[in-house]
Order: C-alpha cells, then structure tokens, then sequence
C-alpha cells in the first residue's frame, strides 16, 4: 500500500525478515514482496527500517504499526512487485534501484 502520510507510522511492532543469498536483483524484489505480504497478511505498515547485508544476504528489522483507517490515508493498494524495469546497481555515491509496482 502507498500511504499519503507515511510519518504518521508508528515503529510500535517489529518484524524480522532474513533471506538467503542471491542475486542483488531477486534480492530486492524477495525483500519488497515480503513487505508487500506482511501487509496483506497483518496490515502493518513499516517507517522504520535497520537492514544489514552480509555479501548478499539480507536481514532486516522491520518497525511499523497495524494499518488504523482513521489514521492512515491509503492511496493505492500495490497489487503485485513486479521484474518489469527492475534495476539495483551500484553507484559511487551508494546503491541505487528502480522498482515498478502493480497497483
């Protein structure tokens, strides 16, 4: 889900995602469907983020609260992360990604 207020998360549970090594590509697209999942599963909504790779393996703690109407304004409902136009690469300044979403 988009959130049009995203500051309005909470950090009040916590979730830990690991995911085994592989390909920066389907790294990121395993990681965001978890998130994606997650949310379809419990509602939660994620604003705080503590992600440690070891070579290309993923771990991240993952701090959000469940999804509450009147605080939260959905935009759109992602429907699927998608391969399409999916780029992770590194840069001189960091890592930079592009990911299209199903909405």
């Amino acid at each position: 889900m988009f959130v049009a207020n995203p500051d309005d998360i909470r950090p009040a549970e916590a979730k830990t995602i690991t995911l085994p090594p592989m390909i920066w590509l389907f790294l990121l697209f395993d990681w965001l469907s978890e998130l994606l999942y997650a949310f379809e599963t419990d509602r939660i909504l994620f604003s705080r983020f503590e992600i440690t790779l070891a070579g290309t393996h993923l771990t991240a703690i993952c701090r959000g609260e469940r999804m509450d109407a009147e605080r939260h304004r959905m935009e759109h409902e992602v429907k699927a992360i998608t391969y399409h136009g999916l780029r992770v690469e590194q840069t001189a300044t960091g890592w930079e990604a592009e990911v299209i979403v199903d909405i």
